[in-house]
Order: C-alpha cells, then sequence, then structure tokens
C-alpha cells in the first residue's frame, strides 16, 4: 500500500512539473523532450516519465512522433484566447445554475469572503486579498453541484494561471478594488436570484479579468495576416 501511494505522489509529481514547464513556456512550442535527459534531471526511472508524457498527450500538451520522439505543444497565443471565451463561458453557465441551487449558508460564506477582501486592501495584504478571489468562485462552482462542472473550470483557471506566471502578476489595490466591486455585483444577483443580471455580472467580471490578466502578464493578441 504505501509503496503504491509512493509511486502515484512520484507520477503526480513527474506530471505537474513537466505540465507547469508546458504551460509556462519553459519548455518552448515544437521543443523536443529529451527523455534521458529529464529523467536524469528529475532523479526518476523512464517508467514513471513515460506514464507522465502519456498523460500530458491526452491533454494534448505533448506530442509523440514514433522513432522520432516527443515534443511539447506548448500555449500559442490561440490557445490563451479559446481557453479565456471557454472559461468564461463556463462561468456564466455555473453562475446561473447557482441561482437556481445556492442556499443561505453559501449566501452568508460569499459576504463573508467579500468582507474579508475588503479588509485584506484596507490594511494593504493585496495578496492575500487577491487569493480570495478564487474562493469566491470555488464557492459558485460548489453551489451548481456538478463536479464536472467544477473540475473543467479549475483546469482552465490552472492553465492560464501558469501560463500567465500568475505568482509574478503585479498585484495592485485598484486591481483588487475592481475585482471586490464585481463580485458585490454577482453577489446581489445570487441574493436576488436574477439569474440574467447573475449571467450579465460574470460576463463582465471575465471580461475584466483577461483585460488585467493580458496587461500584468505583458500578452498581446497575435494579428492575423
Amino acid at each position: 500500500m504505501r509503496s503504491s501511494r509512493k509511486d502515484n505522489a512520484l507520477s503526480r509529481y513527474i506530471y505537474q512539473t513537466l505540465k507547469d514547464r508546458i504551460l509556462d513556456g519553459t519548455y518552448g512550442v515544437g521543443e523536443k523532450l529529451h527523455e534521458e535527459a529529464i529523467a536524469k534531471e528529475l532523479k526518476v526511472s523512464r517508467t514513471p516519465l513515460r506514464a507522465a508524457f502519456s498523460a500530458l498527450q491526452e491533454e494534448d500538451l505533448v506530442e509523440y512522433i514514433p522513432k522520432i520522439g516527443r515534443f511539447s505543444k506548448g500555449m500559442t497565443h490561440q490557445d490563451i484566447d479559446d481557453i479565456w471565451e471557454i472559461r468564461r463561458s463556463l462561468e456564466i453557465l455555473a453562475v446561473e445554475w447557482a441561482v437556481e441551487r445556492i442556499d443561505t449558508q453559501r449566501i452568508i460564506q460569499l459576504k463573508q469572503l467579500l468582507a474579508l477582501m475588503n479588509h485584506y486592501i484596507e490594511t494593504d495584504n493585496l495578496n492575500k486579498a487577491y487569493s480570495l478571489n478564487a474562493d469566491f468562485h470555488n464557492v459558485i462552482y460548489s453551489t451548481t453541484g456538478s463536479r464536472f462542472l467544477t473540475s473543467t473550470l479549475e483546469q482552465f483557471r490552472e492553465y492560464i494561471a501558469v501560463a500567465s506566471s500568475e505568482n509574478n502578476l503585479a498585484i495592485t489595490g485598484k486591481m483588487i478594488s475592481q475585482i471586490l466591486v464585481e463580485h458585490h455585483k454577482i453577489l446581489l444577483a445570487l441574493v436576488n436570484k436574477n439569474a440574467d443580471a447573475a449571467a450579465k455580472a460574470m460576463d463582465f467580471h471575465i471580461r475584466q479579468s483577461k483585460k488585467r490578466w493580458m496587461e500584468s502578464s505583458g500578452y498581446k493578441k497575435e494579428e492575423s495576416i
């Protein structure tokens, strides 16, 4: 049992390490992934490494060409735009479902998160304030009762976070204050059980989130030729 858990933990570590490197650009688009070199660097055998490669191939992050090798597919600008658009659509769906299913306990939970976010803004603890953005969305996800919608949205958020090196984003008081205002509008719609208002508020919030992300990460959309 212990051996099995250790193997699973190792496989997860290798998979996550490679995935992060692909998403954050450490491995560029089209770069060959040398199995022997990576196994030596991570100090692992080839068996769990190949398992990680297989998992990444299933996510379309790695391409395998027989007799040639494996290559990072990376994250193109089109991929990033697609992820943001899909996330926006799913966030709207999530909040619409949440309007139908939310209860008093979760309303209180959301109010407490926004009060805490405001406290952190006032005390200039911006990193903690920003971390509550994800917590706010997580409550909405859990309210839907859909584990499939939740897991999909969490995966898209992970892609965006790693691809943008989110830990290095310039978090400002203005940014957090804007997020707080947007969250209050979403919460008001949830309290009033107004699905149309909730959808519009979430749509605006995600569009603004993308705009903030683009400005902070230095991302520029590729122009079509």
